[in-house]
């Protein structure tokens, strides 16, 4: 009997226990729900408003002499002093005399040459004086005021083909074009100035044996220079011939003025750019110096400057239309550093000047 009185007692207070625990759960409040609160990016936005822009290329390029020579020698012997040293930095006029090669052996054979033109004429002068009594008086006169020393003058003319005929059988012509010819090669043994300039480079000193076809230095006309730059497809397209151009350097604190004087008309198929060439003077500069370009084209474009931080995939940027994000088209007219020239926005268009976090059919809170 103890033992059933002892179970039925366990059992109520289990069933106690769970009659509470109900009662209790019914008891206890519901949670409050919450509502849903709808989240807006805000946008800091710009509105376009196009204007004519003056289009500015930099580049960057190498000066090389607009006037530069290598000097050869065609002809042999040694080199003789000069009252003007030939040496690099020795400066020189038009028409100086820079090199001066002995001639010598040349003279001789030259007035050896003459001589025999002198003897030639000679000869003729008899049958002249009755075949052709007309011209007799002309070649005397020639004859009498030849001189081996003296730039050789040229021929009397002959008055008819007959008298031409015979001066040529005689070989008169033909010796008279070895004289001319020589004397064409012995200038050659003088090498002077073709332009006032100085000498960058030189190979030879009085005394050395000059050989024909021998490299003897590097002759530079100062103060004129050019400027080589390379432009790309896109730039060429911007530059004209006659452009105006401002000219820096890192070293020297000044500004060159120059213009774009000849472009080039090919493309490099490695670079895929193009050489174009800016004429500057001054007597500051020097070759080889590199120089800071800024070509202000003659050409505009009516357009905005954005940042280029701005800009998506596909030449796209962020514009807002009644709170929505969406993605339109432009046109890159230059590209720099950090900016970029476009053109394909109307104006008034909300430009969204943030791009993170955004992508098109996004509803976002404009923030002017």
């Amino acid at each position: 009997m103890k033992r059933k009185h002892t179970v039925f007692v366990t059992i109520g207070i289990l069933l106690l226990a769970v009659i509470s625990s109900v009662v209790f759960a019914k008891m206890k409040e519901a949670p409050e729900r919450r509502l849903n609160v709808e989240h807006k990016i805000n946008v800091p936005v710009v509105e376009v408003k196009n204007q004519k822009l003056n289009l500015t290329i930099p580049v960057v390029g190498k000066l090389i002499a607009k006037e530069k020579i290598e000097i050869y020698s065609e002809v042999g012997g040694i080199m003789k002093s000069n009252k003007k040293d030939f040496l690099e930095g020795i400066h020189y006029r038009k028409g100086d005399l820079m090199i001066n090669i002995n001639s010598e052996e040349a003279e001789n054979s030259l007035k050896s040459r003459k001589s025999d033109l002198m003897n030639l004429v000679s000869n003729i002068l008899p049958d002249l004086k009755f075949d052709y009594p007309e011209s007799y008086k002309q070649w005397l006169e020639y004859l009498n005021t030849f001189d081996v020393n003296n730039k050789i003058v040229e021929l009397p003319k002959p008055v008819d083909s007959r008298e031409k005929f015979y001066i040529s059988c005689k070989g008169i012509y033909k010796t008279f074009y070895d004289v001319v010819s020589l004397e064409t090669r012995l200038a050659k043994y003088k090498i002077h100035a073709p332009f006032d300039g100085v000498i960058t480079a030189c190979s030879i000193k009085p005394g050395t044996l000059v050989r024909a076809g021998q490299k003897l230095g590097e002759y530079v006309k100062e103060s004129e220079y050019e400027l080589a730059i390379s432009l790309s497809i896109k730039e060429v397209s911007l530059v004209e011939v006659g452009d105006v151009v401002s000219l820096t350097s890192d070293e020297l604190r000044k500004v060159w003025k120059g213009k774009v004087s000849r472009i080039n008309s090919t493309i490099n198929s490695k670079t895929q750019t193009v050489m174009a060439y800016v004429s500057v003077s001054s007597k500051e500069l020097k070759e080889g110096m590199f120089l800071n370009a800024q070509i202000q084209s003659k050409k505009s474009v009516v357009g905005i400057v954005l940042n280029r931080k701005l800009l998506q995939e596909d030449n796209m940027v962020y514009v807002i239309e009644n709170s929505i994000v969406k993605e339109k088209p432009i046109r890159i007219i230059q590209q720099r550093s950090d900016i970029v020239i476009v053109e394909g926005l109307a104006d008034g268009t909300i430009l969204s000047t943030k791009t993170k976090n955004l992508h098109a059919g996004l509803e976002v809170r404009i923030s002017l």
